[in-house]
This record gives C-alpha cells, structure tokens and sequence, in this order.
C-alpha cells in the first residue's frame, strides 16, 4: 500500500498572488509588528493559505516560510495568553485567537510538509532520500505547535487548567 500525501493542491486559486519575494515578506511582516495579535495571526493565516496553494520553488518556499515562521513564533505568546486560560466553551475573541494560533501553525505545517515531499520527490533515487535536518527540526516544531494549541486550552468542568498526575 502506498503512503499518501495529504496537501492542499497547489491549483493558484486564490483571492491574489501572494506575496513572493522575501524582502517584501520581511519588510511587509515587520509593518505588522505593532498591531494587535489576532489581525496579525489573520493577516500571517491567510498569506501562508496563499503560500500553500501556489507553485514556487522548493528554495523559495522555503525562505518564504522561515519568515512567515519567525513572525508566528512571536505572535503566539500573545495569542496563547488571550485563550489559554478561559473557560469552555469559548465564545469572541478568546474563540478566534485558539482558531487562528490553530491556523497559522496548521499553515505552517502544511509548506514545510510539501517542502519535505518536493524534496523526497526530487531525491529518489536507488539510495535514500536527504533530508536536511533543519527542515525535520522545523516540521517536528510545527507538528509540535499544532498538538500544543490543541491541547493547552483544555479544562475541567471546574475551569481550572488540566494538569498531568
């Protein structure tokens, strides 16, 4: 039985291009810097779901989501503080930074994922696939993400905090 892939498919139908040089990232997600957390996790989300769905080069993706990645990994403190302490169910804001912090790391995920099977695919050969360890790290870091987001904001009926025994 053959493993299957599940990626998005990169069919370029999206709202806009988006935005592909890595200056323009950077300094476009360095504007953002100031702004409150849930615009920028919207604004990071929806950029990193028209990554996904667009064709690039492998080595431009992969730039490309190292800045979307150092953008995220300084978000999510202030996203993990406005819904890891509520209690359930989650309603507003609280709602929609758990949905997004979900997103953006899922969006993540998600290119580093078809970065790992461009290169898989570029690499077969009659020996293994090599992978470049940075690329494991950073998916491991994500996939990593994903399970915290899911699991940190769960609580008791009581509303306090699950902890482990």
């Amino acid at each position: 039985m053959a493993l299957k892939l599940s990626l998005v498919p990169v069919d370029n139908k999206v709202d806009r291009e988006p935005t592909l040089e890595v200056t323009t990232v950077r300094a476009m997600l360095a504007q953002r810097a100031g702004g409150k957390a849930v615009e920028r996790a919207r604004a990071l989300t929806e950029e990193l779901a028209r990554l996904n769905r667009w064709k690039i080069d492998t080595t431009k993706r992969w730039h490309l989501l190292e800045e979307y990645f150092a953008a995220a990994s300084a978000l999510w403190p202030a996203l993990d503080a406005t819904y890891a302490n509520v209690s359930h169910p989650m309603r507003g804001a609280e709602a929609l930074a758990a949905d997004l912090a979900l997103g953006n790391a899922t969006g993540l995920a998600m290119g580093y994922k078809r970065i790992l099977a461009d290169i898989t695919r570029m690499r077969v050969s009659l020996t293994a696939a090599k992978i470049p360890p940075p690329l494991i790290n950073r998916c491991q870091q994500t996939l990593a993400r994903i399970l915290a987001t899911s699991n940190s904001n769960r609580l008791n009926p009581q509303g306090a905090p699950l902890r482990p025994p």
